[in-house]
This record gives structure tokens, C-alpha cells and sequence, in this order.
């Protein structure tokens, strides 16, 4: 539910950004490995447990 929540949230968010012709705050790529890290990073106390 948590991811479902979030990839949604991500994408209003990005439909208003469109929407409102907001250049994004950072370049695609850098975006998408922000975003894995953040997955990873949620992940790991799982793994180590």
C-alpha cells in the first residue's frame, strides 16, 4: 500500500508541475537515482532484521 501511496502522490504531483509548466528541480536522471536510494535505503532495516 505504502509504494502505491507514493508512486501516486509522485504522480498528481507531476501532472501539476506539467500543469503548471514548473521546471523540475532536478534532472530526470538525478531524480531516479534519488528515488532508488530512498527505496534501498527503506529497505535495508528489512534485510538487517
Amino acid at each position: 500500500m505504502g509504494y502505491a501511496a507514493s508512486f501516486g502522490a509522485g504522480l498528481v504531483v507531476g501532472i501539476m508541475y506539467g500543469l503548471l509548466r514548473v521546471p523540475s528541480p532536478a534532472p530526470p536522471f538525478i531524480c531516479l537515482v534519488g528515488l532508488a536510494g530512498i527505496l534501498i535505503g527503506s529497505s535495508v532495516p528489512g534485510w538487517l532484521a
